[in-house]
């Protein structure tokens, strides 16, 4: 109880003083004492549930298979697939976790693969924090920064991207304490090296894999049947939180679209069902009656991709899928990121925002002017220049097309083999 007063008393002592430094350096100052409360907390709370479980409790450990893919849920299925497929092919042993009991990779049938339902909340991570491998190859960010810890028992975390962009949208300190990184492309490695210098914290091993989630896409949407409707048709699909296109702008946009006539399907970020559930049934009662509106809340995304003509977005990396998936332009608009919680915040160097704007692949507007934006929309045309631009981004931040689960399995054995070998 002593030390509880005195981390508390300690916060205080930092709380008092925060309004001698600079906002920058406030910002930076907030951030970190805020990460250090929240992980002391998940660190007491993870000693509890520890006593709590304890009866005794061994390390979590596959069928003598040294490769474990962790999943948060169905949603990263995409993601560890090929992976899966190809050690199959391979004759190579792995075991596949999820926190979801609803996640399809739970029904993979191999000799080859171990799969197991974690539970989920405390209990999975519980089961993770005590996990025992050589490899841990995850989706999940913030490895040792709030309650998914380091298991003593495995030799190497390995982060494998579930999207095209880089990590300025993170939240703070996600990747920095993993091992390696398996990339898409050679444009998520420069804020890497950045945080890493910024920081001091240990380089990591990166790697260029390609897509694994894009390279199954890609298949699907071979299968996808053939538009029966000649209707324009506009996807509103938004990422979610303080940043996102519904909470910065939302009748403010969608009733002009609405109101001119353009068949919109609007389609919110799962998250947002979850956290700002109060915010969409608000618009849902304002937008209640609009024949040319629909709501999609499908598991598959690539249904309304492939329904539609042009896309609304923010800072989704959504908007990556659609214009590498089905080359259709992407519209978003000008607006200031806030910065406070993201990695975004520590870059000073690299550039966050080269996909989204410098690559000229999306398509950018004034945010005060979004009673334009159908006209806008109503002008798009076919552009040349637009589709080279979309076909130059996609080569260099999808790279391996197609062959993502070779080259994923390759690196993880070579990390492996590495393990061994040292």
């Amino acid at each position: 109880m002593r030390k509880a007063y005195l981390f508390m008393f300690s916060f205080l002592i930092v709380s008092s003083s925060w309004a001698y430094v600079d906002p920058a350096t406030g910002s930076m100052l907030f951030s970190a004492v805020t990460g250090i409360i929240i992980s002391g907390y998940f660190f007491v709370k993870q000693i509890i549930m520890k006593l709590k479980f304890f009866s005794p409790v061994k390390s979590v450990k596959g069928k003598a298979h040294s490769i474990v893919l962790h999943s948060e849920g169905r949603q990263y299925w995409n993601v560890f697939k090929p992976l899966v497929d190809e050690f199959v092919k391979r004759g190579e042993a792995c075991s596949y976790y999820s926190a979801d009991p609803e996640d399809p990779g739970l029904k993979y049938e191999s000799p080859l693969v171990e799969t197991r339902f974690i539970g989920t909340g405390n209990k999975a991570w519980m089961h993770m924090n005590m996990l025992e491998a050589d490899v841990c190859v995850t989706t999940t960010p913030g490895l040792d920064v709030l309650q998914f810890r380091r298991s003593k028992k495995v030799k190497h975390y390995s982060h494998i991207f579930h999207a095209t962009d880089n990590t300025a949208g993170y939240k703070l300190y996600s990747l920095d304490y993993f091992d390696s990184v398996l990339m898409n492309g050679d444009h998520q490695a420069g804020i890497i090296r950045e945080l890493e210098e910024v920081r001091g914290t240990r380089k990591k091993d990166l790697r260029i894999i390609g897509c694994t989630y894009l390279d199954v896409l890609s298949k699907e949407k071979a299968k996808l049947p053939l538009r029966t409707n000649d209707q324009f048709t506009v996807l509103v699909s938004p990422s979610w939180g303080r940043n996102g296109l519904l909470t910065l702008y939302g009748m403010e946009l969608l009733k002009p679209l609405i109101e001119s006539g353009l068949h919109i399907i609007l389609r919110p970020h799962p998250q947002s069902s979850i956290s700002e559930k109060a915010m969409l049934d608000k618009l849902k009662t304002a937008l209640a009656g609009h024949e040319n509106l629909e709501w999609d809340f499908q598991k598959d995304n690539i249904l309304a991709m492939n329904r539609s003509d042009v896309m609304i977005s923010d800072f989704s990396s959504i908007m990556y899928d659609y214009v590498f998936l089905f080359q259709k332009p992407v519209v978003t608009f000008n607006f200031h990121m806030d910065p406070r919680g993201f990695e975004l915040s520590d870059i000073k160097r690299e550039n966050p925002f080269y996909m989204s704007k410098d690559s000229g692949a999306i398509i950018h507007m004034n945010a005060d002017n979004l009673q334009d934006v159908p006209s806008l929309i109503r002008g798009l045309e076919a552009d040349p220049a637009l589709e080279k631009k979309i076909a130059d981004l996609s080569a260099h931040a999808w790279m391996h097309k197609g062959g993502a689960g070779k080259e994923g399995v390759d690196a993880i054995l070579s990390i492996r083999n590495g393990l061994v070998e040292s």
